[in-house]
């Protein structure tokens, strides 16, 4: 069945792919089990990306926020990936004789380009409980100040004075700093960030 509840799903996935959803507005369809590996588990739903109107580009962007974010959820401890699928390419929480941790090949590489297949364990799901706001702080930042891609400590993110982080889920220490680290698995230096909106 296709809506914005999956059918037949197990355990606290429901309430994951509800909370999903709101997160993500612009998902309008979601599938859940089906008679067919590995959806007949149970355990699976799969998030669609495509809509009326909305071009490749689009569909692209939505599929990496959403497959960003349950890494960041899982790697956080909120959920527990099981198996993940996108674009073509298969995301593994540990190494398997199918391919390695993270992402690697899948053995359809021209399937799932217009949503994310996700196998997640039913019974994990802990909801996260954001931070209040922050802002990277003028009187510390003068031009720009770059986020880490926290998976692999690169700096991706630059942004500017007074830039407001609202999706802040922990704040953890690493090479001396504290970081905050936001639901997408991006970390920015604690020391540069207020929690005063500045004028």
């Amino acid at each position: 069945m296709s809506a914005l509840v999956p059918s037949k799903t197990k355990g606290k996935i429901p309430a994951m792919c509800a909370f999903v959803v709101r997160k993500f507005p612009r998902i309008k369809q979601v599938w859940g089990y089906h008679v067919t590996p590995d959806h007949n588990t149970g355990e699976c739903v799969d998030y669609m990306c495509t809509a009326k109107g909305r071009g490749p580009a689009e569909v692209k962007e939505l599929g990496d926020a959403i497959s960003a974010w349950f890494i960041a959820m899982h790697n956080a401890g909120h959920l527990k990936i099981k198996f993940m699928v996108w674009r073509g390419r298969a995301w593994r929480p540990t190494a398997n004789s199918n391919g390695p941790k993270g992402w690697g090949n899948y053995k359809y590489p021209a399937t799932h380009f217009d949503h994310v297949h996700v196998q997640a364990d039913p019974n994990v799901w802990n909801p996260p409980n954001y931070l209040p706001a922050y802002y990277i702080d003028p009187s510390k930042v003068s031009t720009y100040l770059y986020g880490l891609k926290w998976s692999n400590k690169q700096p991706v993110k630059r942004r500017q004075p007074g830039f407001r982080i609202s999706t802040g889920i922990e704040v953890v220490a690493w090479n001396g700093r504290k970081w905050l680290i936001t639901e997408a698995g991006y970390g920015y230096a604690l020391e540069y960030l207020t929690t005063t909106k500045p004028q």
